[in-house]
């Protein structure tokens, strides 16, 4: 795969590993020479939990966690936990179902890597199709989903709709409700769920409108306000997140919340 060095060594009991940081050089190494030296040593399982913080899913599993017998990872990213239970194989199985059955609707599927993957992969269950309208989030949502190999099956496309002309024209959004709520209001982002679900022609649809930062904020609508719209048979509806940080994360996290809010819809419907 390339000319990096990895190394194996072992030091008063301990074995070292030392691995390239180039992506195809490391994943090579690591599926050809680690991963089989390490299932030798005992078994691993992870387990993807959406919607819990970090702090209150290991108050949540503190007991499983908390088995001597297991080494438990937590790796928390934006609106997802990966659980990583390492240790005997009927330890690590019977902490994995543990995890499953205290928390049977936020634990994504084995073999789902991601929320994305997880949207493409119940949508395509259930024979689905979903679409999305974005305006802080600039298309991220739809980038994230069509980085899932198999998504040209259920995805049918994302309208960036960043000005509000965008909106009015391309979603349908009545100018009355910019003009009198704003484009960041709830009212707007059920408009824009409706417009895409309507343009494409999807099953179920969602949209984002927020105040991303640093500028565009107010002391109504500070920087982080950010409303979600779902459009779907069960009709339109809207909910606010206030979020934190610099426009990155604002907008990283936007993406995560509008991602796991099509896989619960797609659950439910």
């Amino acid at each position: 795969q390339g000319s990096a060095l990895g190394v194996l060594f072992a030091a008063e009991g301990t074995q070292v590993l030392a691995l390239p940081g180039v992506p195809w050089e490391f994943r090579a190494m690591a599926e050809e020479s680690v991963l089989p030296r390490i299932e030798r040593l005992s078994s691993w399982k992870q387990v993807l939990v959406a919607g819990w913080p970090e702090s209150r899913l290991a108050e949540k599993l503190k007991d499983t966690i908390g088995d001597p017998g297991l080494h438990v990872s937590i790796l928390p990213s934006a609106g997802v936990v990966t659980l990583v239970f390492r240790g005997e194989e009927k330890r690590v199985e019977s902490a994995v179902s543990t995890v499953r059955r205290l928390l049977p609707e936020d634990c994504l599927e084995d073999g789902e890597a991601d929320m994305a993957a997880a949207v493409v992969s119940v949508a395509a269950r259930k024979g689905l199709r979903i679409a999305c309208a974005e305006s802080c989030t600039g298309g991220l949502v739809g980038a994230s989903i069509t980085d899932v190999a198999g998504s040209s099956l259920v995805f049918l496309g994302s309208a960036v709709c960043y000005s509000n002309s965008a909106k009015t024209s391309l979603l349908g959004v009545d100018s009355g409700v910019i003009k009198a709520r704003g484009a960041v209001s709830g009212e707007c982002a059920a408009e824009m769920a409706r417009g895409a679900r309507q343009v494409f022609g999807s099953d179920l649809a969602v949209s984002v409108t927020g105040i991303a930062g640093p500028e565009g904020g107010s002391p109504e609508k500070p920087v982080g306000t950010v409303w979600f719209g779902v459009s779907g048979r069960k009709g339109d509806s809207a909910f606010l997140r206030n979020l934190s940080g610099d426009r990155a994360h604002v907008r990283r996290w936007a993406t995560a919340i509008a991602l796991e809010t099509l896989w619960r819809n797609l659950k439910e419907g």
